[in-house]
């Protein structure tokens, strides 16, 4: 008997090693990230070859920058936090057109978290239960049924995928297929403000309160990138539902990765730490990874705003908000030093005039190593 219950315990033992072999071996597998907390500061000349500012013509007054695309020819595709459109600029920052408007009729929307670029084609959820897709001229070219209940969404061919809280969908001809990330009894209510981007024609899933990126893979999310935080990683014991944040034990660890892009080159992302958020950006090539939570431009001295808006190629952008660069550029034009009027002189250039907190903000592309 007792013989019996040993061999029992020493094969649990073995069991459980085994299974943690298997996670560790189907980590390896994955692109892993590793994530050091060396500095909170980068210097853009480490990861910069050139920079260029993009002002936005004022055809229409964004009130900020939520999310934002690329398509191939460069043109830039905006949503701002009022969620009036999307609105169209070429690259030299020229308003083009404005892609649909709120409202309830065909081809508008209820609220717009994001959109998709794709095959010349845009597209977007609607929230209110419908797929609407545009060309790149604006003009809508057809809608598809949509369950309410996602609030993000992203198309591949006939495909729809669907995302809300902790729960994956593949829509196909109106039939829903979920995969649910919560634990039995444990649901998280809750949200960050993207869940899918894309590579190409791949698409990619971020999850809430996890280190791992899914692939969608034949229509299935699989892992695809692990997101290596080491001993600040979130221990396995603490329960992601509800009451996660009310749990001051998260505070000492790595959490909730959100804003995930990726091209061939480079990878960012945002994640919580100590109640402070902090970027990341992956060189694909060098392997290197920069944790950070600002940046020091110390190639033009110019204020840099928000940080990674979107990824293309070895091209990242990001924006600088009107009135950072209003008041900056009066702290340059006030002061008597002979560099200081060279920075104020060089805005003055770009924009072609004398920048104005009311203005659109500046877009930023930055051509990485």
């Amino acid at each position: 008997m007792n013989t019996r219950i040993i061999f029992v315990f020493f094969l649990a033992i073995l069991l459980v090693s085994c299974n943690n072999h298997t996670k560790e071996q189907r980590k390896d597998n994955l692109l892993r990230i590793p994530v050091k907390m060396n500095n909170d500061e980068l210097k853009l000349s480490q990861i910069a070859d050139s920079i260029r500012y993009i002002p936005l013509s004022n055809d229409f007054i964004l009130k900020d920058i939520e999310s934002m695309k690329v398509d191939d020819e460069g043109n830039f595709y905006i949503i701002s936090s009022d969620e009036n459109g999307v609105y169209k600029f070429d690259r030299k920052g020229n308003f083009i057109c404005q892609i649909s408007k709120k409202g309830q009729g065909p081809g508008e929307y209820i609220s717009l978290s994001d959109c998709d670029i794709h095959e010349g084609k845009i597209s977007m959820n609607n929230g209110a239960g419908r797929m609407l897709y545009f060309d790149l001229d604006g003009k809508l070219l057809y809608e598809k049924p949509l369950d309410e209940g996602w609030t993000f969404s992203i198309s591949s061919g006939d495909t729809i995928y669907g995302s809300s809280c902790r729960v994956f969908g593949t829509i196909v001809d109106g039939k829903e297929t979920l995969y649910i990330f919560d634990d039995p009894g444990q649901e998280l209510l809750s949200m960050h403000m993207t869940h899918f981007t894309r590579n190409g024609s791949r698409i990619y899933w971020e999850d809430l309160f996890n280190d791992t990126i899914y692939g969608v893979l034949d229509g299935i999310p699989t892992p695809s990138v692990y997101i290596d935080f080491g001993k600040l990683k979130l221990p396995d014991d603490i329960v992601i539902d509800n009451s996660i944040y009310e749990n001051s034990e998260i505070n000492h660890y790595c959490t909730n990765v959100s804003e995930f892009r990726i091209s061939d080159a480079y990878i960012s992302f945002y994640f919580s730490l100590a109640k402070s958020t902090y970027s990341c950006l992956y060189n694909r090539e060098t392997q290197t990874s920069y944790t950070f939570n600002s940046i020091s431009n110390d190639l033009d001295h110019f204020p840099l705003g928000s940080w990674i808006t979107t990824i293309s190629g070895k091209k990242i952008y990001s924006y600088i908000p009107s009135e950072l660069l209003s008041g900056y550029y009066a702290t340059m034009k006030e002061s008597k030093k002979t560099e200081h009027q060279k920075i104020a002189k060089q805005i003055e250039v770009i924009l072609g005039k004398v920048p104005d907190e009311m203005d659109n903000p500046i877009l930023v592309e930055i051509t990485c190593k």
